[in-house]
């Protein structure tokens, strides 16, 4: 992976497949951003109330 500058952003954006393992997802979006040394990693949680499957979801990543 080619390195990004100290000002590349990253926007994850979640979707609607709450069936596929959310955490695995988020974690390999994160560590790719961070092995490309990204400057910022910005993250928007998903449409709609946070149910407590998903709310296991954020915090295990």
């Amino acid at each position: 992976m080619t390195a990004c500058s100290p000002q590349a952003k990253v926007l994850p954006i979640s979707g609607d497949a709450y069936d596929k393992d959310r955490t695995a997802q988020h974690q390999t979006v994160t560590g790719t951003a961070r092995s490309a040394d990204t400057g910022i990693i910005a993250y928007t949680s998903a449409l709609g109330p946070l149910t407590a499957e998903l709310a296991d979801a954020h915090r295990q990543s």
